[in-house]
């Protein structure tokens, strides 16, 4: 456990590196990130590990890779090291934690909250401003995104910008297994978000939040399951007209509202031509 105790201003420290540039066999499990004002590089967790708690943690210095990035790169360790039995990170608690990046166009940070894995829970975070998303997560099984205010405002430059306060996609059609060389394209499985803000009044963004395949190019398929996403309150910026894309089978949305008194966009989309049809609905929204 790395925290602090007693009263005062939070401890300093410049960066929170898990497993970083170290390859073997001897993942860290069970670690505690709390208390903390991270200054530089954020805290970087590059590829497995388990039972991980990040709590009431400050990202917010300007000019600092203000993020936290669960398991970054896991693919790029399993695809070149076949005998290392890699698993993905499970059990990952991110809780109340302030991440406020800068948006100039230079990667610091790229994402503000990321990750892949088993068993997380995203709980009281406020987090925006970031090159591309508020929060991405790559594949999610049996995870909840909740109580959070994911606010947006990515880097666009002038006008519109394509990114979100919150995108969910996936690794493929598959089943979850803990073990990465047992199955690397799975599908997104047993999410709940719940009881979020999401966008804020400066938000540039025009969809707030996306669950579904990347894109609709051939190929790619994503696939999104069992979903629930309610009592969401969404907030528009200047170009919103879309509160939350959503393509993937059993999906459920009820208890949303946009915080200007306005009907939610929930728009279901289209997907690859190549995703199977099963995977496309039933939707069930309120």
């Amino acid at each position: 456990m790395i925290g602090a105790y007693g009263s005062g201003a939070k401890p300093r420290v410049p960066s929170v590196f898990i497993n970083a540039g170290r390859l073997g066999t001897g993942f860290a499990d069970d670690v505690t990130v709390m208390d903390l004002s991270i200054t530089n590089e954020g805290i970087y967790h590059s590829d497995s590990g388990s039972r991980y708690l990040f709590y009431r943690n400050d990202l917010v210095t300007p000019g600092g890779n203000n993020r936290i990035d669960i398991g970054g790169a896991l693919d790029f360790y399993g695809e070149r090291n076949p005998s290392i039995p890699f698993y993905y990170p499970r059990e990952i608690f991110i809780v109340e934690n302030n991440i406020l990046g800068q948006v100039n166009n230079t990667q610091r940070p790229f994402l503000n909250i990321s990750g892949q894995g088993s068993r997380f829970a995203v709980l009281g975070n406020d987090a925006s401003r970031a090159e591309e998303h508020t929060s991405r997560f790559f594949s999610l099984h049996k995870s909840v995104i909740s109580h959070n205010a994911l606010r947006g405002q990515a880097y666009s430059g002038s006008g519109p910008s394509i990114r979100h306060a919150l995108k969910i996609h996936s690794r493929g059609l598959g089943t979850y297994n803990d073990l990465w060389h047992v199955s690397n394209r799975w599908a997104t499985s047993q999410v709940i978000i719940a009881d979020n803000i999401l966008g804020d009044p400066a938000d540039n963004g025009s969809w707030t939040a996306a669950a579904g395949p990347q894109n609709r190019d051939p190929g790619t398929d994503e696939g999104i399951e069992d979903l629930i996403v309610e009592r969401n309150t969404f907030i528009r910026g200047p170009y919103t007209n879309t509160e939350m894309y959503l393509v993937g089978r059993r999906v459920t949305a009820r208890g949303n509202v946009r915080a200007d008194g306005g009907r939610p966009n929930l728009s279901i989309g289209t997907p690859p031509v190549t995703m199977p049809a099963e995977w496309h609905g039933p939707y069930f929204l309120q």
